[in-house]
């Protein structure tokens, strides 16, 4: 088949064609292979088994709108800034494994510092506090903040290799050798020799050893876990025992010019099952309209000046004005009957010219 006149002609007419007709034409086109829509360098859909949009694939992005470098920025440049106050959900950490034993080391941690003001007296005149932070859970081998000069540790444990430690970084243990012989808190002398004298190490135990006591008391009322000293030098533990996951609260003592520092440790799986064991040992809160619909039920109150016993011909034979004897003086005490059982002792007396029971007692079965 031939057009009439010569090749410009043709070049002419076909132009005019493909402008005339430019959607048809595009969509009549034979898409390259493994291409989605017209192939290109930068825009349009990715090429050559390209997986995103916007780019090539020799761009190697997975996002919308470029390669992975552009994706990235463009997800910096549109990250949302959140009002002042308001914090973002971490989801990974709704889902830790070990919350059981993150919410009891916290309640340690508060009751540790609450409690150490009696063994830490000299804080007081300082003018300073002991502070939690926030709970971590830390692999198995963790081993505290390495300080420039002598740290105390005092190491806990219990049966199942159940381990803990509480650790004193070197302004800790400055702290509690200054404040028990009584320095006024002001021009602390931080740096110690690179080892503690025998008569230091004493004074430190004495205080450290209350400390350690308020830490296991913490553990024991946030998680009934009971644990003992086992002294100041690492104990020997199974292998079994030197894996697992730890939970660590730093407390730090704010108000003076250095930070010393109490970090609590303690094995993270078995504070998770006494943690859980405890809390489903604790009595369950009830429904208050349940206990504001209880206290509405009417009762009877009997209070019983005394009982006797008589013959069925004496009972048959009483008439108005008779007297029954009481066994019993007029100011023994007499037992208050709720709903036919003895709860009370009580008295008689006179009130606002009425016979009333004044309580003295509980009845004790």
């Amino acid at each position: 088949m031939s057009f009439p006149g010569d090749d410009d002609d043709w070049g002419s007419a076909y132009a005019d064609f493909v402008s005339a007709n430019e959607p048809k034409a595009a969509l009549a086109e034979e898409p390259e292979e493994e291409s989605y829509g017209v192939a290109d360098d930068g825009g349009g859909f990715a090429d050559d088994g390209g997986d995103a949009f916007g780019g090539g694939a020799g761009d190697g992005g997975d996002a919308f709108g470029g390669g992975g470098e552009e994706a990235y920025d463009y997800a910096a440049a549109n990250y949302e800034e959140l009002p002042d106050g308001v914090q973002r959900i971490d989801l990974v950490q709704m889902q830790r494994p070990f919350d059981g034993a993150v919410v009891a080391m916290e309640r340690a941690g508060i009751a540790f510092a609450r409690t150490a003001k009696r063994s830490l007296p000299f804080l007081l005149r300082y003018r300073a506090a002991l502070t939690p932070t926030q709970v971590e859970v830390v692999a198995g081998d963790y081993e505290p903040p390495l300080s420039e000069g002598p740290t105390f540790a005092v190491y806990l444990g219990a049966a199942g290799g159940v381990r803990a430690i509480l650790h004193l970084n070197t302004e800790a243990v400055v702290l509690v050798l200054e404040g028990a012989l009584g320095a006024s808190g002001s021009g602390f002398e931080v740096q110690l020799p690179p080892t503690l004298s025998g008569a230091q190490r004493a004074v430190l135990g004495r205080v450290v050893s209350t400390l350690a006591a308020d830490f296991i008391q913490g553990l024991r009322d946030a998680a009934g876990l009971h644990l003992q000293v086992l002294g100041n030098e690492p104990p020997i533990l199974p292998a079994s025992a030197r894996t697992g996951e730890l939970v660590v609260c730093a407390c730090y003592v704010e108000g003076l010019e250095f930070q010393p520092c109490f970090t609590l440790v303690c094995s993270a799986s078995p504070l998770e099952t006494s943690a859980r064991n405890a809390e489903s040992r604790r009595p369950q809160k009830g429904d208050p309209r349940m206990r504001d619909a209880l206290v509405e039920v009417p009762v009877d109150v009997i209070a019983e000046l005394g009982r006797v016993q008589i013959d069925l011909r004496r009972l048959m034979a009483l008439k108005v004005g008779d007297v029954i004897r009481l066994p019993g003086a007029m100011d023994d005490p007499v037992v208050v009957r709720v709903s036919g059982e003895a709860k009370f002792h009580g008295v008689p007396k006179i009130s606002r010219g009425q016979l009333a029971i004044e309580i003295t007692a509980r009845h004790d079965r």
